[in-house]
């Protein structure tokens, strides 16, 4: 694979140099209607335009982030949230629960009286609408994830299509 190792060997260039690698590679690309050293005139020429795609490309996909990552960050948002709308379902059975009159505490044991059962059932009331809070920034982070994850795709299907053009072109730019 000599062209991989030519690739190889202008990055360490690039790197070297401490040039952009595309920048590097758009600086020795032939020109259109140039000559080969072998003599060989070369018409048009797409590699260039090619380059600053793949660049564009590249650039999108390192601000967006890797792809493992964000289906990670999907799959851990959907468990949060999993949880968080099962603690829901809890809570709201609750107050059904304590609604016999000799109801024991579920926390401490004791039975519920007027004054104990006020207070467990207010603090069941501000942790019913702090999961909700939870649960509705979940859903809004998960779907931040999803878009996420779709750009991402569509980023590497991007790529995949520029590295089909960079593999025609290179025979002919070579």
């Amino acid at each position: 694979q000599p062209r991989f190792g030519q690739e190889v060997q202008l990055d360490k260039i690039a790197e070297k140099l401490k040039l952009d690698p595309a920048e590097l590679r758009l600086g020795i690309v032939a020109k259109p209607n140039s000559l080969t050293a072998n003599w060989l005139k070369i018409g048009t020429i797409g590699l260039a335009e090619c380059i600053r795609q793949a660049e564009g490309v590249a650039q999108k996909i390192a601000g967006i982030g890797d792809e493992s990552q964000a289906a990670a960050a999907e799959k851990n948002l959907t468990g949060e949230l999993g949880a968080a709308q099962a603690r829901l379902v809890e809570l709201k059975k609750m107050p059904e629960a304590l609604g016999n009159a000799h109801s024991e505490c579920p926390l401490c044991g004791q039975l519920l009286d007027g004054e104990h059962k006020k207070k467990f059932l207010d603090e069941r009331a501000a942790e019913t609408q702090a999961v909700a809070a939870r649960g509705q920034s979940l859903q809004q982070q998960l779907e931040g994830a999803r878009e996420k994850l779709e750009e991402i795709t569509q980023a590497g299907k991007a790529l995949s299509g520029l590295r089909q053009k960079i593999s025609f072109l290179e025979p002919i730019a070579g």
